[in-house]
């Protein structure tokens, strides 16, 4: 049984969202998210794209993000995105990078 079929199967079965519920997918731009969006996409799911550039690795963080919208303008997906100064406000919270990053993700 190929991916796709799988995955539908899995969705349905499991009743994740109301059919026709539109589902909001957090894309780091990676390659098992870009994955998983493209099962959605595949799969006929209504969903949408959020992307969080954390400025963490300078360049390859853009070109991340870039890539998740680009994506999402040749599929006619709707891309939200934001963009953060974790390491300022690491700084400024007196918090680690990454706990930083999962409260500025969360909020």
């Amino acid at each position: 049984m190929n991916l796709l079929l799988q995955f539908c199967e899995q969705w349905k079965a499991r009743q994740f969202a109301l059919p026709g519920q539109c589902v909001l997918l957090a894309v780091s731009g990676g390659a098992d998210s870009m994955v998983m969006a493209d099962l959605f996409l595949k799969g006929g799911i209504p969903f949408a794209v959020a992307h969080c550039n954390f400025g963490l690795r300078g360049e390859a963080s853009d070109l991340d993000e870039r890539l998740v919208a680009d994506w999402c303008r040749a599929n006619a997906i709707t891309f939200h995105r934001v963009q953060f100064e974790t390491k300022g406000k690491s700084e400024e919270w007196k918090k680690g990078i990454q706990e930083t990053a999962r409260i500025l993700r969360y909020e």
